[in-house]
Order: structure tokens, then C-alpha cells, then sequence
């Protein structure tokens, strides 16, 4: 077994099949149930105690572990009225067992689950677009969705709602991009960001209005 030599003592460096060196005793990789929720809690609790590092114990174990995914039901049916049974990003119709959730910044990148984050796109719209950032085509109807009647979604499914942090989130991301880069224009269309249309869309981010002027 390879080993590390620190004067006489000898260090192992690779644990026994299904030893987890960084689990609590007794706890193996890809244990399921009670044992992962004792294994985070270890970490975010006991092994690590959230007082003394000044976090809460839920935001703690999501430094640690990710944040979990929404499950995104809820606000599954609402959202398609809002949208009067049609995909956010082709217009074509969609019944509502067919409807999926999208989130316009992708979830795999921003974790922003917040109301105005989300839309519903059919099924080969949704494929289409996975984790990339949508291009000035789809953005534009995004950034002018009725505020109000969104509020309004999130307070009757109680859903959490953040229109100023999701375009401060969208500002950043887009800020950072770099000329080229691909973005999502439609289904099975991509193209790079522009000088100009980078300007657009900060622009937008920060006020609609602002940006017709750009």
C-alpha cells in the first residue's frame, strides 16, 4: 500500500476499498438516506459548527455540498397561463403535460431560482438551450415580462421572488463574457456575442428603457 514516511512513522495515503476518508466513521461512499444526512451534518454541524464559522447551518452545508435543486411543480402551471399555454422561446403551443420549467440564467451556473428566472419552454427548446446564456432573441421578451403579475405567481404558490438580484446576476455573467462567446438565439441556433449586443444587454439588465437608447 503506497504510503507517505514522515520520520519513523508510516502515513497512509490511500484507504481501504470503500473507505471514505473524509466521512464520519462508519460512513462509505454513495450511502443514501440517514447515513448522507448524518455525513453532511457532521460537516455542517458538529465537525464544522456553524457559529463559529459565522454561517448559518443551511447556508454552511450548501458552501459544503451545493444547493439542492428546486422542485420546480409548483410553478409549473402558472407559469404556462402567464404564457397562455405557449414555449417562452418558440411561441409554439404546449400543453401543459408537456411543459417544462426553464431557467433562462442556467441553474448549473447560477443556482437562481427565483421567480423571474424562470420560464416555460417546450421540451426540444428546452433541450436545446442545456446550461448556455441566451442571446439578445430571447432576452428581450424576458426583460419585459409584467413584474407585477410575476409577484403575484410567487406570492400564490409561495415561491421566492428577486427581480433586482436575478438581473444583478445576469449583469455579472454577461459583463465577464468574452467577444464570441456562444449563446443560445432559438432552437438549434447559436451565435457569438457582439461589442454591441453586450452593451444591449447590460444596458437592459440595469433598465429596458435605458437599452433602447444603446
Amino acid at each position: 500500500m503506497p504510503a507517505d514516511r514522515l520520520g519513523t512513522q508510516t502515513i497512509p495515503t490511500r484507504a481501504a476499498p470503500g473507505l471514505c476518508l473524509l466521512c464520519p466513521r462508519g460512513a462509505q461512499p454513495g450511502a443514501t438516506g440517514r447515513r448522507e444526512t448524518r455525513s453532511r451534518g457532521h460537516w455542517s454541524g458538529s465537525g464544522a459548527n456553524p457559529e463559529k464559522n459565522r454561517l448559518p447551518e443551511r447556508a454552511l452545508e450548501e458552501h459544503l455540498f451545493g444547493r439542492a435543486r428546486e422542485d420546480l411543480e409548483p410553478v409549473r402551471a402558472p407559469l404556462w397561463e402567464l404564457q397562455a399555454g405557449r414555449c417562452f422561446y418558440c411561441g409554439g403551443a404546449v400543453p401543459l403535460a408537456k411543459a417544462q420549467v426553464d431557467h433562462v440564467l442556467p441553474w448549473s451556473r447560477f443556482a437562481e431560482d427565483a421567480i423571474e428566472n424562470l420560464v416555460v419552454a417546450d421540451g426540444p427548446c428546452n433541450l436545446s438551450k442545456r446550461d448556455f446564456l441566451a442571446g439578445r432573441e430571447p432576452l428581450e421578451p424576458w426583460l419585459t415580462r409584467p413584474q407585477a403579475a410575476l409577484a403575484q405567481l410567487a406570492h400564490d404558490a409561495d415561491w421566492p421572488h428577486g427581480h433586482e438580484r436575478v438581473r444583478s446576476t445576469g449583469a455579472v455573467a454577461y459583463r465577464h463574457m468574452s467577444p464570441g462567446s456562444p449563446l443560445w438565439r432559438g432552437r438549434g441556433a447559436f451565435g457569438g456575442l457582439g461589442d454591441d449586443e453586450q452593451r444591449w444587454i447590460l444596458a437592459a439588465l440595469v433598465s429596458p428603457a435605458a437599452a433602447s437608447t444603446v
